[in-house]
């Protein structure tokens, strides 16, 4: 729950500082913005996981089969996806958990293509599965952490429509669709993907556990002024998914070989 840059909240009790508190407001840091449950961040490759068990119970992908990075994926249309390494160099064949130790964006492309695509009129079908899978770890709403945070944007269909008709009313149904692009792109994390720190130490928590989703807690229990119990909050298992053990395995050991593997 750290946030930084912080301020000097003495001057904020007793004898209030306006001065300093006008500062802190226009201070272009923003150290007054509780950064864990308010700042939305896109999750860039952290959400390759939930990717990875999206193609892997869906069977679109098993821990054992290969993806040939080629460097530019344009089974989706223009503008081509590129993997990160496409100028260093391309990943070759690759399985799931090697794909994951070397954060291959090419890989996840396929992934998402292979889930739902225009060619096969499903592509629908690919953001759909993967928002299931979001939600199975709670991106798809607040942690339930006893302060105010921020609701987090999930990249869907829907949500792209309402942002584009934000911004344009009149906006056309070629610009508001979704399409392939948008898909392999939510993929690795990008498209309008945005979470807090709250949120992403959530899903974290709910993967390594194996699937159960608890609501997020900073407050163990209330007590009476004379040290008396008030009240004890309770664990509250909001879902529980039963992953494929073999699976989770797979994601597992890709996330171990990012830190103790050979690339």
């Amino acid at each position: 729950m750290v946030t930084y840059p912080s301020y000097d909240n003495n001057r904020l009790v007793n004898n209030f500082d306006n001065e300093y508190y006008n500062n802190l407001l226009q201070d272009p840091s923003t150290p007054l913005v509780n950064r864990p449950v308010s700042e939305k961040k896109a999750p860039g490759s952290t959400l390759k996981m939930v990717t990875a068990l999206a193609g892997l119970e869906t069977g679109v992908i098993t821990p054992y089969s290969t993806i040939t990075d080629t460097g530019t994926f344009t089974k989706a249309g223009w503008p081509y996806a590129k993997c990160w390494a496409y100028n260093s160099g391309v990943h070759g064949s690759i399985n799931v958990s090697e794909a994951l130790e070397v954060s291959c964006n090419y890989y996840f492309y396929e992934t998402m293509y292979r889930m739902g695509n225009a060619q096969e009129n499903t592509t629908l079908n690919s953001i759909n599965t993967l928002n299931e899978y979001m939600a199975i770890f709670g991106l798809n709403t607040y942690t339930g952490i006893e302060i105010g945070e921020t609701m987090p944007n999930m990249a869907s269909a829907e949500y792209k429509e309402r942002t584009v008709k934000s911004q344009n009313p009149d906006a056309s149904s070629s610009q508001t669709r979704w399409t392939d692009g948008d898909s392999i792109r939510a993929g690795i994390g990008q498209s309008v993907n945005n979470f807090t720190s709250a949120n992403m130490a959530k899903y974290i928590a709910t993967l390594a556990n194996g699937g159960t989703l608890y609501k997020m807690h900073i407050i163990d229990k209330i007590s009476n002024p004379d040290g008396t119990l008030f009240e004890e909050v309770a664990e509250v298992i909001e879902n529980i998914h039963e992953f494929d053990e073999e699976n989770l395995e797979a994601v597992y050991e890709g996330m171990r070989l990012v830190t103790q593997g050979p690339k």
